[in-house]
């Protein structure tokens, strides 16, 4: 969670964010590629330009709830997926949402120092409720596109545990990173039909996931799913297809 409330001179980062953008490092650490317009349609070059023209729209940013259905998902991870050690449903659902977003490349479109890149590895990044005064800390893991199952589940218990445990104090990750790094979050206690939240300062390009409290309907069992997306290099149209191919992967994981 972006804490803007914090020290003076996380304040002062905030302030001259646009200038502290380590361009060179997100490229080298999260496989950056400068984004070949010849590539792309006519349609998508429009897209890019004029929904981050703030004379013709102030904001692009658009969202949409569903209540994905995961009955079937549900029988596949306590079947299939359950066994690996620190396996949680909430993991899976994660995990195959990162697979999802490795089959559409415009979702990991992010414009960083006024240039459109595709970046092939970006990093995932959630917050985590901790109770107490400290109420949230972050989890960042690294190199997550590549990871299987098994490694996945490790690595996300082993973040998890480290913030439950208070095993390290709050302190934000960079806030470049913050920026570009996949956000799947999940709020297990809220059963939401719509959610709204932030809109970012600095239109980059990431799409916002959410996860809601799961809960069933006669047979089904079903979880409230929010994304926050720039009409810049998304659309409803795509995010369509989007969900087409996240509910194929729920059900018939590649493992």
């Amino acid at each position: 969670m972006l804490a803007l409330a914090a020290s003076k001179e996380t304040q002062m980062d905030l302030a001259n964010y646009p200038a502290a953008l380590d361009l060179s490092r997100l490229i080298d650490r999260y496989g950056g590629v400068l984004l070949d317009e010849g590539s792309l349609s006519s349609y998508e070059k429009f897209a890019l330009t004029l929904f981050h023209d703030k004379d013709v729209v102030a904001d692009p940013n658009l969202e949409v709830t569903v209540q994905l259905d995961i009955t079937e998902a549900t029988r596949v991870y306590k079947d299939r997926m359950q066994k690996s050690p620190g396996a949680t449903m909430t993991a899976y659902i994660s995990w195959c949402l990162i697979q999802t977003l490795k089959n559409h490349a415009c979702f990991c479109f992010r414009k960083v120092g006024g240039k459109w890149y595709r970046f092939d590895n970006l990093p995932l990044f959630f917050p985590v409720a901790v109770g107490g005064k400290e109420r949230f800390n972050d989890v960042l893991m690294e190199d997550v596109c590549g990871q299987t199952w098994p490694e996945f589940c490790k690595s996300y218990r082993n973040g998890v545990d480290a913030v439950l445990n208070k095993l390290k104090p709050y302190e934000p990750i960079p806030l470049d990173t913050w920026h570009i790094a996949h956000f799947i979050g999940n709020i297990p206690n809220i059963q939401f039909t719509h959610l709204c939240i932030h809109t970012p300062a600095i239109n980059i390009g990431r799409p916002i996931f959410y996860f809601g409290k799961r809960y069933a309907t006669g047979d089904h069992t079903y979880t409230p799913l929010h994304i926050q997306f720039d009409h810049s290099n998304l659309d409803p149209y795509v995010v369509g297809l989007f969900l087409e191919d996240f509910e194929r992967i729920l059900v018939a994981p590649p493992v």
